[in-house]
Parts: structure tokens; sequence; C-alpha cells
């Protein structure tokens, strides 16, 4: 008897497999169309070169010329990518001349010494000499003009790695110093505060405000043809395009441009308010006063984030926020903009002067599991709390999620801060890439198709997202330091070599015998299609698994490739596959480890025949 194998779409695995019966439990790579399962499309890397550092920040933005540019954040630089480059835009806060004794060389070693009282500088952090025209020590003077990374020794000193071994000890020269920006965490560590050695390397003026150990996290914001952007809990910059695309000055303090009047000194996010081009800024300090609030949002003048004191001529003004303990995230939507506090979740309208914006509490007694941990889609914000997922579209409410206990009872929460959301508008999901436990890096996903309302998941790693109509699909940061493009072709093209993208479903258990009874299945009718397949000879394997109890370890089973040839452009079936198995309960799943190969399933159908009672 011919038996069809209707299986409910999405993953759930909130139960037992058994209870779970007529859907599907498990999945890596795959997503749902309609109601069937298939792989997820693959993604090429945009350029050969490479940049600096963990990025966890990506805004893309098009100027009147029509250049589209990338603002890429890590934690060590701030680039711009255009045409496929990374432009260094990291700003410089520091320039110092010292005149003489600036080097000191070591005989036998590369390893040149810096003197450089109180130079503020931090293990990993950049450093531009110029200007040396002296050799020292056997070193030439050219060694020492350039860009180089700086390993931390006192306060006074550090050292760089020149060119050249040095022939004798000596101290000499003079350079200028360009000091860029400190390079924040990577990953999140604990143990780092008051009479803690690294304190002053990742605190006050460039990193941390308080012992709470953040990540290094950009904040962007396009404002016209501009950038507006800047470390979180750190100073505000500017970045604007040169008329000729391949020029890039480096970013600037907003409060350095002309015009500029009480710039705020620190944030912790920044949006721009659509409706007034306002720049709001959120955790900051006051008006006329240096201390940072984690509450308060402040905002520029309309049309102008050069202006921000209040006055009754402008639309500057500031507003402390009453419920939580620190502002994580403020997200555009719509006419408004939605900002999460650790415990609450507030809407800020603009309503024209006198008061400007409206602020109204949505909810209270939320939680939002870190910075990079929201998306918009279809006019809705969603995000990923401590222990469930909740969306907005006018009122918060709590996403009904199959897959709680496989996310969040196998998170990293020490590394939270590292979740990061985004949007797959053409296949309307929304996908959270976090730290499985014990990783330090984001190794899992979790995908939500905001239309099916299906769920699914797996494994890959990238560390921010975004999903931008100027791009051919979502743009994503690896751990690799190159940015790819995702939904491009078929197989993992990260690096030189196109890789497979191993992927696999597998069915929930499901009974074929009746009540007590075993059953026999010895024929299976596959429903694959391979279209879009790129491999001559495009690939599956088809595994059917039964057990005579649920309890129990499984029976013998066989694995059953099944092949198409992609050239004929109908779909053509693998008529049928014989084999033999008996028992109770079953499952089906497909794997795909090939190059060039996409499949989609539909419904298979099996041959089961009663087998009696006996084992």
């Amino acid at each position: 008897m011919l038996q069809k194998l209707v299986f409910r779409p999405g993953i759930r695995r909130d139960l037992t497999s058994l209870a779970q019966e007529g859907g599907w439990y498990a999945c890596d790579k795959v997503r749902f169309r309609g109601e069937f399962p298939q792989k997820i499309g693959g993604w090429q890397k945009i350029s050969d070169a490479f940049y600096l550092g963990i990025c966890r920040s990506l805004m893309v933005w098009r100027i009147l010329a029509n250049f589209i540019y990338t603002g890429v954040g890590t934690h060590l630089k701030f680039y711009v990518e255009f045409n496929n480059q990374y432009n260094d835009i990291t700003p410089i806060v520091r320039t110092k001349v010292i005149a003489t004794n600036a080097f000191t060389t070591t005989s036998g070693s590369k390893e040149v010494v810096v003197n450089d009282v109180a130079h503020g500088a931090i293990t990993d952090a950049f450093v531009i000499i110029s200007g040396t025209t002296a050799a020292v020590g056997g070193v030439p003077a050219t060694d020492f003009n350039g860009e180089f990374r700086i390993k931390y020794l006192t306060d006074n000193t550090y050292s760089i790695f020149v060119a050249t071994t040095a022939t004798s000890t000596a101290t000499g020269a003079g350079a200028t110093f360009n000091y860029l920006l400190n390079p924040g965490l990577d990953i999140v560590l604990f143990g780092y505060g008051w009479g803690v050695a690294q304190w002053g390397q990742y605190a006050w003026g460039e990193g941390l405000l308080n012992s709470f150990p953040n990540l290094r996290i950009w904040t962007q914001v396009p404002y016209g043809q501009d950038l507006i952007f800047g470390p979180k809990l750190g100073a505000i910059y500017h970045f604007t395009p040169d008329a000729d695309p391949l020029v890039f000055s480096r970013g600037v303090l907003l409060s350095s441009l002309p015009g500029a009047s009480s710039v705020p000194l620190y944030q912790f996010d920044m949006v721009m308010a659509q409706s007034a081009r306002i720049l709001v800024v959120f955790g900051t300090n006051p008006f006329a006063n240096t201390i940072f609030d984690p509450l308060l949002v402040r905002w520029s003048d309309a049309g102008n984030p050069l202006e921000w004191a209040p006055s009754i001529t402008n639309q500057s003004g500031e507003y402390v926020l009453p419920s939580g303990s620190t502002i994580v995230k403020a997200t555009q939507s719509r006419q408004e903009i939605v900002i999460f506090t650790n415990t609450a979740v507030y809407t800020m309208q603009y309503i024209g002067a006198p008061l400007v914006f409206a602020f109204v509490q949505q909810a209270d007694n939320i939680s939002i599991v870190g910075p990079n941990a929201t998306a918009s889609a279809n006019g809705v914000v969603w995000w990923m709390g401590v222990d469930k997922f909740y969306a907005f579209d006018g009122r918060v409410q709590t996403v009904e999620c199959p897959l709680l206990d496989h996310v969040f009872k196998n998170i990293n929460t020490q590394q939270a801060q590292q979740v990061v959301a985004g949007t797959n508008e053409g296949f309307d999901e929304v996908w959270w890439y976090y730290c499985s436990a014990g990783a330090t890096a984001p190794d899992r996903y979790v995908i939500y198709n905001h239309t099916t309302h299906l769920w699914s998941y797996g494994t890959l790693t990238r560390t921010a997202w975004v999903d931008s109509p100027f791009k051919d699909g979502p743009l994503a940061a690896t751990t690799i330091q190159n940015l790819v493009t995702h939904e491009i072709g078929i197989d993992d093209v990260s690096t030189d070599t196109s890789l497979p993208i191993v992927s696999y479903i597998e069915s929930a258990d499901f009974d074929i015998g009746d009540g007590d009874h075993l059953a026999y299945v010895r024929r299976i009718l596959p429903d694959l299609t391979f279209v879009g397949s790129t491999a001559s000879v495009p690939a599956v394997t088809m595994t059917v698994n039964t057990k005579n109890d649920p309890g129990a370890g499984l029976n013998a089973n066989e694995n059953l490739p099944v092949y198409r040839t992609a050239t004929i452009p109908v779909a053509q079936w693998t008529p049928e596959i014989w084999f033999r198995d008996r028992g109770r309960v079953m499952n089906i799943r497909i794997d795909s480890t090939g190059v060039g190969v996409q499949w989609k399933m539909g419904t298979p159908r099996l041959d089961v025949r009663p087998s009696g009672r006996r084992a």
C-alpha cells in the first residue's frame, strides 16, 4: 500500500520527536517556501581584499552621484567599502610631534620602542608616523614612516615593528604621530574593572564608561550623502564622500565641523527621525553637562545635525526615559522610533514644536538580548529577548516559537551582545545569529518567516548583517574578515574555492505500524526537484530510519541516493527505490553534501505492508 508522506511545514522541537508526528524535527541550511523544504541559497565574497578586525556593524547608502557605499565597523577600525575595496576612515584622535629621541632600537631586532609620554594608545591600536628624516640604530628613516600596529608596553612607551633589523642599540630621531581611535573588545571579557590591569585600556575616553564589558559595536546613520557614525559609548564622527569616488578622507568629530554647537560627547545608539530629518542620540550626556546618562534621549535641530543647544528658535531637545536602567537599542519603524531599555519598550513620534517628540511606554517587564538583536520587516520590529522572541506592530506581543528550548537552552549568555539580527526580504525572513553554549563567535542561527510564521535553524557564522535594496542580496560579515553577499548562487564561495553548502532535513518520528503491529517498508517513491543545480549529476542522500519503539535504537537502515540530470529542463523524478526495513516507528532524512546541488522536496510516498506483532 502506497502511503503519501505529507509533513507540516516548519521545524518544531518543543516536544519529543514522536509527539511532533507529521512534522519536521531537525534541519540545517534549509528554509520553507510555501509548505515544502528546500536548501537555502549560496553566498559569495564581494572582494579579494580584507579588512582588519571582527565586523559587527554594516550600513549601505547611496549618494546623488549614484555611488553605493557600505560602512564596515570592526573592533579594530572603521572602513567604507566602495567598488569592492575597503577604505580605512578610522578617525585620528590625537596628533603629537616629538622632536627628538622618539625611537629606541635594539641590536638584532626589528622591534622599535616609541618614547611618547602619556601616549594613550593600547595594544592593537594604530599610529601613522610621518616626518622622520634620520636613521636610528641602522634602521633607515623610511622604515619609520607609515602606519603601524601598536604593542602596549607602558603608559609612556609602546613598540612597533619595522622592516629592517637594527644593527645597534640606539635612541634618536623625531616624527609626527597621528593616533587612530583605540580598538574595542572583539569578545566579551569578564573581570574588567577597577584594580584590573586592563581597565584603562578599555574604558575612559574611547571605550567603556563603566566596568561592564561592552563589545566594539559601531552605530551608523546615513544623513543625506554623509555618514554619521561612532562606537557605542564613544564620540560621534562625520564622514563626507569626496567628489572623487576613489578618494576617502578620515572621519572627523561632528563637534569639529563649522557651526557645531553642544554636540553630545557620547552615544550608545543613533537614529535619524525621517519625518523631520532630526538626528537622535540615545544614551548620552545632557545639554551643558558632561555626565553620561544611560536613559537620556537627545536630538538635534530639524535638518541640522550640528545644532544641539535647545532654544525657542530650534527644535533641539532631550528627554529621560523613566523605566529601566539603560537604553539598549533604538530602531526606526514606519513613522516612529522604537526604543528598548533593558526592561521596557517606548515609542518616540515626531509631533512638531514645542514638544517635538511624544514618548509613549508600550510595554514593561520585557527583555532584549543585545544591541544588535532587532530587525524591521514589513512595518514590524522583531527582536530576541533573553528567553523568547517579540514583535512590535503597534503593540508589543510575544512571537510563538517552537524552538525556544533549542535556542535558549544552548546559548552562551555571556556573549549575548554578539547576537545579530537581520532581514532577508526576498524570502520574508528574519534571521538571528547567536553563540551556542561555549562558543565565542556566533555559530548558530534561527530563521523566522514573518509571512508564513514558520521557523527553521542551523549552523553558520556571521557577525553582522544588512539587507539593502542597493545590493544583490543580504550582505554579511564573516570571521575571515571579508563580506559575502547571500542568495547568490548555490554554493559557499566565501574563499577562492567553491565549497558545498551541507544541508539536511529530518522528519519527526511517525508510526508506520498499526498499534502494536510492525510493518514492512520496501519501497519509497521520492519527490525531489533539483531545479537550479549546476552539478552535472546533482544528488542527495535519503535515509530511512525505523525503530520498534519510540525510545528504542534504530533498526537496520540503508542510505538511498536519489539522482536527477540537471540538464533536462522538466523535472524528472527517480521513479522508485527498493529496500527492506521493518518497525513500528519511522523517520526520513535528506542530506545534501555536493557542490552545485540545489534541491526542494515535495511529497514522497512509501510502500508499507503489515508485518505482525513480533519484533
